[in-house]
């Protein structure tokens, strides 16, 4: 199938465009199809990363400060702005 959809690519892209467009579609049908086009053209990324928190006194005492931040980020810690 994927062979058959990437030979016709551009006759699917026309007539899918086409029917996102389409005045006579109902609109939430009309937002529906354009945004599973957007979605297929431009998939959404994501990416989770995690690190182990020290376990002891000393290993958090040696994170640093863009480490801390980023902790607190994670937790929902608000920490006040910084005076400049």
């Amino acid at each position: 199938m994927k062979l058959a959809v990437t030979a016709r690519a551009a006759e699917l892209a026309s007539r899918s465009v086409a029917a996102a467009l389409d005045p006579d579609l109902a609109p939430e049908r009309a937002i529906r199809g354009i945004l599973d086009l957007v979605d297929a053209v431009d998939p959404k990324a994501e990416v989770l990363l995690s690190e182990a928190l020290p376990e002891d006194r000393e290993g958090v005492e040696a994170l640093g400060y863009k480490q801390l931040l980023a902790l607190a980020e994670a937790h929902g810690i608000a920490l006040p702005a910084l005076e400049p």
